[in-house]
């Protein structure tokens, strides 16, 4: 079994690039210790520019001690500066996230600033905004879709609303439902400081009322951020609702880059408001609460997918747009156009339960006089029914 370690060197030889000397260590190392991912930084301090890098490494258990005695002989070889980390505190912060994450509460403050500073200590400052070395010009010849009535629905104090949803009603009784996410990618260029801090981190953390963002609050609350009125360029998913709740061009959904804005900043409460209120309803968030809903009955039918609750009719608008949105565009990077473009993408899956916690949980329902196995969580149809018998308990 392997551990990952870093090692962090300071070159003070002076003869020798960065480059030159991440080779130089992989060449170096005892057999059987492999290089996993090299990181390069520079420091300015009064002596002078200092180059650091640090080596995720893979090291067999019987292979520590030649490690030690390399770091050793390297040192005294070449007058630089080894330090060797266990991954052991990485590793507790990923738990210390995914425990977080499965729970039911929201982040505590305290817990924010624990992960903000093990951020701070594994992957350096959160870049700032003048690191975002383009322009918000959009490039040419992309349609304007500005004077469309797109909203933003988030929680008041919302700073970074990446997704807008609008909807208009066709004359054949279909409904195109249009969802916007803000396109990152064309204000921060590849590579940048920036663009290789959110590598590292690779996550987004939400609390009870704090953000960790993977860009940085400066970026993901500007630039980043469907602010009021203001134009963002965005990569857009135009999907035709049937009156069923069927996608009609999921083979060949449509998705393209647009200049969107929102025209409003929504509460789900401001929504649920307007819904009841003649006069305050629209034509298009009409549209879009029937979309949501045919949506919805759609999946109901097969029961693939687990109801969306809360926030009433704002919550199944935006869970629906958001399930609707993601789904085109996934189908979209498939379609062979653009497989064939060498364009790829990012497919999460997420884990399942271990063996051990599935068993654990048939022990505990079965307390609650249900009867499961062990495959029953594997199917959507028979979850969804065991759900229904534990919210039956409560009634």
């Amino acid at each position: 079994m392997s551990k990952a370690k870093n090692i962090k060197k300071k070159n003070t030889s002076g003869h020798m690039s960065t480059e030159g000397l991440i080779e130089h260590i992989k060449r170096s190392l005892p057999l059987e210790v492999e290089v996993l991912r090299p990181y390069r930084y520079q420091v300015s301090l009064p002596k002078g520019v200092f180059d650091f890098i640090v080596l995720d490494l893979s090291v067999p258990q019987n292979k520590e001690e030649a490690l030690r005695n390399w770091r050793r002989s390297f040192q005294s070889a070449h007058n630089i500066a080894v330090y060797i980390h266990r991954a052991s505190s990485m590793a507790n912060l990923r738990k210390e996230i995914e425990d977080i994450a499965q729970g039911v509460e929201l982040l505590s403050k305290k817990q924010i600033s624990s992960i903000q500073w093990r951020i701070r200590h594994f992957y350096g400052d959160v870049p700032r905004l003048n690191d975002v070395v383009r322009t918000l010009s959009p490039p040419v010849g992309v349609p304007d879709l500005s004077s469309k009535p797109f909203i933003a629905i988030d929680e008041d104090g919302t700073d970074d609303r990446e997704d807008v949803v609008y909807a208009k009603r066709l004359r054949n009784g279909d409904i195109k439902l249009y969802v916007g996410f803000i396109d990152v990618s064309w204000f921060i260029r590849p590579d940048t400081e920036v663009d290789l801090y959110a590598q590292r981190v690779g996550l987004t953390l939400y609390g009870s009322r704090h953000v960790i963002s993977t860009i940085g609050p400066d970026i993901a609350n500007g630039p980043g951020s469907f602010l009021l009125n203001e134009p963002r360029l965005a990569w857009v998913a135009e999907i035709n609702v049937a009156r069923n709740g069927e996608i009609r061009n999921i083979k060949e959904p449509k998705v393209y880059r647009a200049i969107i804005r929102a025209h409003q900043h929504l509460s789900p409460q401001k929504v649920n408001e307007m819904l009841n209120g003649a006069k305050t309803k629209t034509a298009s968030l009409q549209a879009l609460v029937d979309a949501a809903a045919a949506l919805r009955a759609h999946r109901a039918k097969t029961r693939k997918v687990i109801e969306i609750t809360g926030d009433g009719a704002a919550g199944v608008v935006l869970g629906e747009c958001m399930i609707a949105g993601n789904y085109a565009i996934a189908k979209y990077l498939l379609t062979p156009r653009v497989r064939a473009l060498g364009v790829h993408g990012i497919f999460k899956v997420h884990t399942p339960p271990s063996p051990e916690i599935k068993k654990d949980l048939v022990g505990k329902l079965s307390e609650l006089k249900i009867q499961v196995k062990l495959g029953d969580f594997d199917d959507p149809l028979k979850f969804s029914g065991i759900l229904d018998r534990l919210e039956n308990l409560n009634t």
